[in-house]
C-alpha cells in the first residue's frame, strides 16, 4: 500500500528535522551531509548513497517480491464484490470509494412493450447481499491499473465497478467507458452499460420514466402506466438505477457527487 504510507512517511520526516533542529529541506539536506556547503549537491549525494543501500537490501529485490498476490478465483460484478476494500487506499488519485447500497432481494420481470402495448414475464432478479459496493469516481482515475493486482477478485475495480461521472460532458466525451451520471438535482441518472447500451432514468411525480434507445416507459407504483415507442428490458437493470441514484444522492457516506443543487 505504498501510496497508503505517504502520511507516515511525513511524520517520520518530520520527526527526525525536529531532532537535527531543522525547519526546511535544504537545510535538512546540509545537515545529513556535514561536509557539503550546497544543498542540491548534498541531496544528490544523499540519494545515490540510499540508492546503493536499497540495492542490497532482500525485501527490495525480484526474489522476495515474485509472488503475486493471491486471487479467489472469481470474476468481479458491478454488484457486491468481497468488499474487502483493498482497492480503496492503494488508489494513488483516491478515486475508488465506498457506497452504500441496502442489501436484500428485488424480484425483477421481463418488460416488452411496442405500440402501446406491454407484456411482463419472469425476470432474474436483483440480489444484494454485502454490507456496502465500491465505485470508482471516473474523472480522476487515470486508469492507471493500481486497484487490480490488489483485488482477490479478477476484473479490475476500476473497469468492473460502477465509474461515476461529475458531468454530463465528461460522460459523453468518454463513450468507450461504462458508468453513470447524476443530475445536480439528483432526480436523473444515466447509466451507461458495459455492451455500451445506455439507459436513462427521470423521477417526477410519484413516478419513474425510464428511457432507452427505442422507446420508453412511465412506471409508477411498480405498473406501467405509460410507454412510447417500444422496448425489451429485464427490471434489474431499473432497479440497479434506482438503488444507485438513492446512494449517489445519500449523505451517510462522503463521497465525490455533489450535493443536491
Amino acid at each position: 500500500r505504498g501510496y497508503g504510507r505517504m502520511t507516515h512517511y511525513a511524520r517520520g520526516l518530520e520527526k527526525h528535522m525536529k531532532a537535527l533542529e531543522v525547519s526546511t529541506i535544504n537545510d535538512y539536506r546540509l545537515a545529513l551531509s556535514p561536509d557539503s556547503s550546497d544543498p542540491l549537491q548534498a541531496g544528490a549525494s544523499l540519494l545515490r548513497d540510499y540508492a546503493d543501500g536499497v540495492a542490497d537490501e532482500p525485501s527490495m529485490q525480484e526474489a522476495t517480491n515474485s509472488k503475486s498476490p493471491k486471487k479467489v478465483g472469481t470474476h468481479l460484478e458491478l454488484l457486491d464484490c468481497l468488499t474487502c476494500d483493498k482497492c480503496i487506499p492503494v488508489c494513488p488519485n483516491n478515486a475508488n470509494f465506498g457506497i452504500d447500497v441496502p442489501p436484500g432481494e428485488h424480484p425483477t420481470h421481463r418488460l416488452t412493450w411496442s405500440d402501446g402495448t406491454v407484456e411482463r414475464t419472469g425476470g432474474k432478479g436483483l440480489v444484494i447481499k454485502k454490507r456496502h459496493q465500491i465505485g470508482t469516481v471516473a474523472d480522476v482515475c487515470n486508469s492507471c491499473g493500481q486497484c487490480d493486482p490488489w483485488c482477490p477478485e479478477d476484473g479490475g475495480p476500476y473497469l468492473v465497478k460502477p465509474n461515476v461521472f461529475l458531468s454530463r460532458a465528461a460522460f459523453d466525451e468518454h463513450s468507450e467507458r461504462q458508468g453513470f451520471w447524476v443530475a445536480p438535482d439528483h432526480q436523473s441518472i444515466v447509466w451507461r452499460q458495459p455492451s455500451g447500451v445506455t439507459i436513462s432514468m427521470h423521477r417526477e411525480a410519484h413516478s419513474e420514466r425510464f428511457i432507452l434507445a427505442a422507446g420508453s416507459v412511465l412506471i409508477r407504483n411498480g405498473e406501467v402506466v405509460e410507454s412510447d415507442g417500444e422496448g425489451l428490458v429485464d427490471t434489474h437493470v431499473f432497479q440497479t438505477l434506482r438503488l444507485y441514484l438513492d446512494a449517489f444522492s445519500s449523505e451517510s457516506r462522503p463521497s465525490w457527487i455533489a450535493p443536491k443543487s
